[in-house]
């Protein structure tokens, strides 16, 4: 199988890709030299959203920033190709794209960069330890009912229910609620559907935290309702709105990352 080339579009509120052919030929053989060679050579499309390189062995997809192209960068050093992870500075701040699922709706992910000297826990906390995260693309927020139906219809699933009952008598549209009752074998199959990874403990930490040791995602001052819904400041039951509190987000852009619903990580714990 030779490399193939395709780019992603946006238009009328649905992502969709289609091949690209390059004046310079492919590759016929697909070696990651072949690939770190096509990105360097290939020319996007003004308004292309993303870039999809395919082998007989992996996808490698890379994010269009308009200012500095193709994330990640691949480079061969020293016989090794390598991924290049930009900081947050060097891109001017909180990058927010969307990522195209196979139906063409668009889920929106925040880029987290890299940091290879990642603090985890607070100060309180007897097991901190020092790792290496990977810079990568988040989804902004927790997996929302609607996302969810998504994939339900494409996976011939049962529909979670989009409205409720308040307590007053009126009518709750739950759309952009997080999705509650999903197993980590549920979270797996809609990562594999949408085309994105679980996190692992660190990487879901240093995105709700930043890399300057802050004790919640908005910083250290303690919990109040314009950032997170939480139990602890005696609020209604049930979850809410995934997108009502934007100051409670994240250095790199995450929202409702404390309070609201418990989330799935890749990491095992006996």
């Amino acid at each position: 199988m030779a490399i193939t080339l395709e780019v992603c579009f946006i238009a009328n509120g649905k992502g969709s890709w289609v091949d690209l052919h390059p004046s310079t030929p492919l590759p016929t053989t697909e070696t990651s030299q072949d690939v770190v060679d096509v990105l360097h050579s290939v020319a996007v499309p003004e308004g292309a959203i993303a870039l999809r390189v395919t082998t007989s062995a992996e996808i490698w997809t890379f994010y269009v920033h308009p200012d500095i192209g193709l994330v990640p960068r691949m480079e061969n050093v020293g016989g090794e190709v390598t991924e290049f992870w930009p900081s947050n500075a060097r891109l001017g701040g909180i990058w927010e794209v969307n990522h195209v699922l196979p139906d063409g709706n668009l889920l929106p992910v925040v880029y987290v960069e890299p940091d290879s000297n990642f603090q985890t826990g607070s100060a309180e906390v007897l097991t901190r330890m020092k790792v290496s995260v990977p810079g990568g693309f988040m989804a902004k927020t927790p997996t929302t009912i609607r996302q969810w139906n998504w994939f339900a219809d494409a996976a011939n699933r049962n529909p979670v229910p989009t409205v409720a009952t308040s307590k007053s008598g009126g009518v709750i549209d739950l759309n952009d609620h997080p999705v509650t009752n999903v197993t980590y074998w549920d979270a797996c199959a809609f990562a594999e559907w949408a085309g994105v990874g679980i996190p692992s403990d660190a990487v879901w930490e240093h995105a709700a935290r930043g890399n300057d040791g802050r004790r919640y995602p908005w910083g250290n001052d303690p919990p109040t309702d314009d950032k997170c819904w939480t139990s602890i400041l005696k609020q209604k039951d049930g979850t809410d709105d995934v997108h009502k509190r934007p100051n409670g987000a994240s250095p790199y852009g995450c929202l409702d990352m404390a309070g609201n619903v418990w989330e799935w990580t890749s990491t095992y714990h006996k």
